[in-house]
């Protein structure tokens, strides 16, 4: 590939870099779109894999922020519901999530959602 095409093919990517960060940022504002993120690590989590970030630092933050931006907090509990039988499971969002469990079982999870929510 010569100078010409790889600057190119840098610019292409450098605008689809730029337009994928709009997208995100528009997303980021509608509450829909939060509450599917936390419903898609959930899923993951509920096949064995890794969700996109750990209970404490993306899941309860994007709870935070979607009720920010008026989704109703029953929707988010209902998540979080699932944290908590997946956890009964033994399958867990983060090695957070699995030492709430361990220390004060499923109630643990609820008791730090909810004072994460109410704090924000």
């Amino acid at each position: 590939m010569d100078a010409q095409a790889f600057n190119r093919l840098k610019e292409q990517f450098d605008a689809l870099k730029t337009d994928v960060r709009t997208l995100e940022e528009y997303l980021e504002k509608d509450p829909r779109f939060l509450l599917s993120m936390m419903d898609r690590d959930l899923n993951a989590t509920e096949r064995g894999r890794d969700a996109r970030g750990s209970f404490t630092d993306y899941f309860i933050p994007t709870a935070v922020e979607a009720i920010r931006i008026d989704a109703k907090k029953s929707e988010v509990n209902v998540r979080i519901n699932r944290v908590i039988a997946l956890a009964i499971q033994g399958k867990y969002l983060s090695g957070y999530a699995a030492q709430l469990t361990e220390k004060g079982g499923p109630d643990a999870i609820r008791a730090y959602a909810d004072e994460s929510l109410k704090a924000k």
